[in-house]
């Protein structure tokens, strides 16, 4: 199940001595967390309060992931039962979130690897990263560009919100829909056309936000015409097709 970032995550862990199979427990005890960006942490049994003892033999820790992405963990225990186990903890963006930083203007982009995951591979190793980085296609620089194409296209759908308008945390929603749908018109077009792609249910649900931020402004706002011409491909794509 994953988890969401700030989220706390706790973890347990049980030693077993290698003859009885009985909970047994180490001398020394460390966690080591990879974040999704590549940073180590090391944690240790009796150094701070993320790591504590909760019954013979068992250990757990306790944290609050501030990436969103795939973390890798590894407990390290020395004594009867000296050895390593290790795994991994898949943390999402919060697409709903508008509480991130003082600029909401445009979403993240994990909030976008949130929605299309699969898409996070490494180049070189198919391995699912969680997140666009350097080494993904598209990168992260490419979706950062999506980002602010969408944002343009949605403002043109539904116009300059105010500052404290309710609609601000639906709009960030349908441009972050609306980048997943460029992603796909322009890495994975062959999917698309074959039916394998989330491409056709993100804009369903991009159609829907708009709708209803249309709907929700007051009366006077100015009647737009033509809803969905602008959405309905990527501006790249579209582009490329009337060339």
């Amino acid at each position: 199940m994953a988890r969401e970032v700030n989220e706390l995550v706790e973890l347990e862990q049980t030693f077993r001595h290698p003859e009885t199979g009985e909970p047994t427990n180490v001398d020394t005890l460390t966690l080591e967390l990879r974040s999704p960006s590549g940073e180590d942490v090391t944690h240790t049994l009796g150094q701070g309060d993320t790591l504590e003892r909760v019954e013979q033999g068992t250990y757990r820790a306790s944290w609050r992931p501030t990436e969103a992405g795939t973390w890798h963990y590894r407990w390290r225990g020395t004594g009867l039962v000296d050895g390593t186990r290790a795994g991994e903890v898949f943390v999402e963006a919060t697409a709903f979130d508008d509480t991130d930083g003082a600029d909401d203007t445009i979403p993240r982009v994990e909030h976008v690897a949130g929605l299309l995951r699969s898409r996070t591979r490494e180049n070189g190793t198919g391995r699912i990263l969680g997140m666009f980085t350097d080494t993904t296609t598209p990168s992260r620089r490419d979706v950062e560009g999506y980002l602010t194409e969408a944002a343009g296209i949605v403002d043109a759908e539904i116009g300059q919100l105010e500052e404290t308008s309710q609609h601000r945390p639906a709009r960030r929603r349908a441009i972050t829909l609306f980048a997943a749908v460029i992603v796909e018109d322009n890495h994975f077009s062959d999917e698309v056309e074959a039916g394998r792609s989330p491409r056709d249910r993100h804009y369903a649900l991009y159609e829907r936000l708009i709708k209803a931020i249309l709907g929700g402004l007051n009366d006077s706002t100015p009647n737009r015409h033509g809803f969905g011409a602008l959405a309905a491909k990527s501006a790249t794509r579209a582009a490329a097709e009337q060339g």
